[in-house]
């Protein structure tokens, strides 16, 4: 789930980074790695926790966000 937390904020940072690489924003690629997750967790039959991957991930890209509407920063 850690991991996952940082391919959320990454996948954000590449976006506000070169913004012609994802035209029409980020989402559709957070959405994508949603499906993808909980397609995982039906497959594999409950081996893998897909619900922390899902969560790490969307925790990575929220916070991201927060940190760039300046709502919370890190010291």
């Amino acid at each position: 789930s850690g991991i996952s937390s940082l391919f959320g904020a990454a996948l954000l940072m590449i976006h506000s980074e070169r913004q012609d690489i994802m035209r029409g924003g980020p989402w559709k690629m957070v959405a994508l790695w949603a499906t993808i997750m909980i397609g995982v967790g039906l497959i594999s039959g409950g081996d893998v926790s897909w619900q922390a991957h899902l969560g790490g991930f969307l925790s990575g890209v929220f916070l991201y966000y927060q940190m760039q509407r300046g709502r919370l920063r890190i010291q």
